[in-house]
């Protein structure tokens, strides 16, 4: 969620453009597309912890719920939208999700996405998308359909893997709890990776 809350620089603002009926609308910047319900919500939790502290406002929108309360909270303007592939292309077909000031897409659980087949309906609001634009896709495996998938959606990828297959058994390894003032939490991770022997 990092990327969705980075604040704008000054040179290239958000735009926010408005349109009637509705005076405080203004497109979306993020596009965040995940495929269950269930992320989606789990997406929305830890997002909501961190609006308070920004200026951001968020839209969550997913199916097997009253389309009503969600276009409501879209018409009145929003900066990132959550959303499963389905539920996203039947708004967006209502015109009143407007996705031509995307600036960022993240493609979460890409992996389950194409083994659930929603890959059709991803492509379809890809296409709806501007070129220009920042793209994250996040898969659990590396299957050569993601791999596809990845070559036709980003341009001059960089892989990140955050845990190899050959990785530490959760059993062993060893955590500590430290209470320290939210203040102190980086300067206090700092000393702890510099004392310490990490391999990575």
């Amino acid at each position: 969620l990092i990327p969705a809350f980075k604040k704008p620089e000054p040179e290239e603002p958000v735009p926010r453009g408005r349109r009637d009926p509705y005076a405080d609308y203004f497109p979306p910047s993020v596009l965040i597309v995940t495929p269950t319900r269930e992320l989606a919500e789990q997406i929305s939790k830890v997002g909501g912890a961190i609006l308070p502290y920004t200026t951001h406002k968020m839209t969550t929108i997913y199916g097997g719920v009253s389309m009503g309360p969600q276009i409501n909270k879209i018409n009145n303007g929003t900066d990132i939208v959550v959303a499963t592939p389905g539920r996203l292309l039947d708004v967006y077909e209502r015109q009143v999700l407007d996705l031509s000031q995307i600036k960022v897409l993240i493609l979460d659980e890409a992996d389950r996405m194409l083994d659930q087949g929603f890959w059709p309906d991803v492509k379809k609001i890809i296409d709806l998308l501007p070129e220009e634009r920042q793209n994250l896709l996040f898969s659990a495996t590396m299957s050569g359909g993601v791999r596809r998938v990845i070559h036709s959606v980003l341009r001059d990828p960089v892989q990140i893997q955050c845990a190899k297959s050959n990785s530490i058994p959760t059993e062993r390894i060893k955590q500590r709890l430290m209470p320290v003032h939210e203040r102190q939490k980086a300067e206090l991770l700092c000393k702890i990776l510099k004392e310490g022997e990490y391999q990575r």
